[in-house]
């Protein structure tokens, strides 16, 4: 009896990567808009002046360090991912164009 699970796994693999290439690619695309960057700012307002609400707690200031944090390491896979896709893309298009230069 064969072990088919390999090739399985290697389909799954593949699969998980197209959807986390088009993941980082939207991702990338989105937070890169002025939007996103006015809703992180308000976002940080807010915070900023609930601060005497909150009595400048420690618990106030951990919240806004934990969420960044989170924000920031998960950023970096995507906005990571979303750069190796377009690189790969540019090396493909240079390699077309080269090969059309050698050709003539």
């Amino acid at each position: 009896m064969e072990d088919d699970s390999e090739p399985n796994l290697y389909i799954g693999l593949i699969q998980l990567n197209t959807r986390f290439q088009k993941v980082a690619k939207w991702f990338a695309q989105t937070t890169g808009q002025p939007l996103a960057f006015a809703i992180a700012l308000g976002i940080i307002l807010v915070w900023s002046l609930s601060g005497p609400v909150f009595r400048w707690s420690a618990g106030w200031q951990l919240f806004v360090n934990t969420i960044t944090t989170i924000v920031t390491f998960l950023m970096i896979f995507l906005l990571q991912g979303s750069q190796n896709s377009d690189t790969e893309d540019i090396n493909n298009k240079l390699d077309k164009i080269l090969e059309t230069i050698e050709k003539k």
